[in-house]
Parts: structure tokens; C-alpha cells; sequence
């Protein structure tokens, strides 16, 4: 699995994969297999390259602290799906309607909203299952379904539009007092 990790405001991407008795990691093209031992709750003893490092791991939603040694990292770290699917914050509001999609070929294995439902921003909308994980894809802002695509047991391609949302209605604006 690829996933976005925000570290020093730069964002890279590390792909995980399973490989004999620990995992194999991609980070810029560089290759190292990494064998783990959780040591305690958030507490990790991980061997890469003959060498054994303790590794802390704090957690708070997205946000992970990791203590190497020393040092103390913040990092933001979120897979392929929601960090495809996620949009930079933007001033001015959408004036037209905004697609999520596919990220990967999946299988869709649940709705969250429905066509007609106000969504906010970050709101589960598709539960996909791509490379045997469960992903949920979230509204990038607030607005209302307008129309769902797929149906739950349905296979996609990546890029296929899953979900349409309207932008947010404006409130209306009070009838002046007479």
C-alpha cells in the first residue's frame, strides 16, 4: 500500500508491502526490507539493515509523533486513497460540481450517504476495497450529493467517477420585514 507522508511541509510517498517475515519499503526510489517487533503498546523494535532501532509511535488521528533516538518527527501520514481523494483548502466557494473517484481498481463494499444528503467536508461517502484494505473516500468539501455511480458489490477502474456533489445551497436570505 502507497501512502502521502507530510513531514517538514514536504510531502513523499512510502509504499509498504508485505515481504516474507516483515515488509519491504519504497521511499524515492530506495528499497529496504524492515523486519518489526512491537516491544509494548506504541513501542517498536524494528531491524533494517543489521541495524536495531527503538522506535516510539504516538498517534492523534492522522498525525503521527515518531521518537527515533532522540529526535521527535510530526508527520501527517494517509494512504493512497484518502490522500488522492483529499484537496488543498481553497478560498471562494465551488461553483460547479465536484466528482470523487476511484483512486485504484477496487471493489465498492459499502454507501455512506445517499443522492439528496448534505455531506461536510471529510464526510465518508464509498467504502472501497483496493489491494485487500477497506478505504473510505470522503467528501473534499461541503456540498450535497447529487448522485451516486456504483453500487455496493460493484468492481471499478481507477479514475471511474463514484459519487457527484453539488455545491453547498446558499441559505435564503430573509424576507425584508414590512
Amino acid at each position: 500500500m502507497r501512502y502521502s507522508v507530510r513531514l517538514d511541509g514536504k510531502e513523499r510517498w512510502v509504499e509498504l508491502t508485505p515481504s516474507g517475515s516483515g515488509w519491504l519499503a519504497v521511499l524515492d526510489g530506495q528499497e529496504a526490507h524492515l523486519d518489526c517487533a512491537e516491544m509494548g503498546p506504541g513501542a517498536y523494535s524494528i531491524l533494517t539493515e543489521g541495524r536495531s532501532r527503538e522506535v516510539a509511535v504516538d498517534r492523534d488521528g492522522d498525525l503521527f509523533r515518531v521518537r527515533i533516538g532522540g529526535a521527535t518527527y510530526e508527520m501527517t501520514v494517509l494512504d493512497e486513497v484518502r490522500a488522492r481523494t483529499r484537496r488543498p483548502e481553497r478560498t471562494g466557494a465551488r461553483r460547479g460540481p465536484a466528482q470523487v473517484t476511484a483512486p485504484m481498481p477496487g471493489l465498492i463494499v459499502a454507501l455512506k450517504a445517499a443522492a439528496g444528503d448534505a455531506v461536510e467536508a471529510g464526510q465518508p461517502l464509498v467504502v472501497m476495497e483496493a489491494m485487500k484494505m477497506q478505504n473510505e473516500l470522503a467528501a473534499p468539501g461541503p456540498g450535497r450529493v447529487e448522485r451516486i455511480h456504483v453500487q455496493v458489490g460493484q468492481s471499478v477502474e481507477g479514475g471511474a467517477v463514484l459519487v457527484t456533489l453539488a455545491p453547498p445551497t446558499a441559505p435564503a436570505e430573509p424576507e425584508p420585514a414590512p
